[in-house]
């Protein structure tokens, strides 16, 4: 099972969406998702009147080891979404000030 947190969507976002945005955090093609739950659901009201849902799903994928192994290109890294693959947690890199 491979944890993805802090996905943040418009309040007006559809399930189609958030899935399309799960597989490309993965970097899968949508035959290769075969479930995803989500585990929890946040409101971010702190640009308001902008509003956000910020998710934390758990998936199950085919052939999850590959995945895990794969190499994200750093646009798929922007802002602070937490991809935690069996224990390990990728995250984007560090932004210094």
């Amino acid at each position: 099972m491979i944890t993805i947190s802090q996905l943040k969507l418009p309040v007006s976002h559809t399930p189609d969406q958030l899935k399309k945005k799960i597989l490309r955090m993965l970097g899968i093609q949508e035959k290769d998702l075969i479930q995803y739950t989500i585990r929890k659901r946040s409101l971010d009201a702190r640009r308001k009147p902008e509003l956000f849902y910020v998710y934390t799903v758990h998936c199950t994928v085919v052939n999850e080891d590959r995945v895990c192994r794969k190499e994200r290109p750093e646009k798929r890294r922007r802002g602070p979404t937490a991809l935690r693959m069996r224990g390990r947690t990728i995250s984007p890199p560090a932004r210094s000030l």
